[in-house]
């Protein structure tokens, strides 16, 4: 099994991408927006390629059971957000005003580890 512990977050992504649609196996994905200092992705597997939108990702797999759970792009981590088990209500909130929203990833910005 894997824990992720969230320390804190730099906020949350909708993005209905083709590559993101195939991760999520949905209409889109909504993540939950981490600096990758603050989550350990070493114990999981992992598949690099090229998205159009951000270039060089990393998908992050459990090694167990092939679980999805994350997206690494430069310095950030983009969690599944129905993987984290123990939300806070402020991000839940959060999560449910940009399932909303819209968002693609070609307008969504993602934040670097300075902000």
């Amino acid at each position: 099994a894997v824990r992720i512990q969230l320390q804190s977050v730099a906020g949350v992504r909708r993005c209905d991408c083709k590559l993101c649609r195939r991760f999520a196996c949905a209409a889109f994905a909504i993540s939950v927006v981490v600096k990758v200092e603050s989550v350990d992705l070493e114990t999981l597997a992992t598949y690099a390629h090229r998205c159009e939108v951000d270039g060089a990702v990393e998908r992050k797999f459990c090694r167990r059971c092939s679980s999805k759970i994350a997206t690494r792009v430069g310095d950030v981590a983009l969690l599944a957000a129905g993987s984290v088990a123990c939300m806070p209500p402020s991000l839940a909130a959060r999560l449910r005003a940009v399932k909303g929203a819209g968002v693609n990833c070609s307008t969504a910005t993602v934040p670097s580890a300075a902000t």
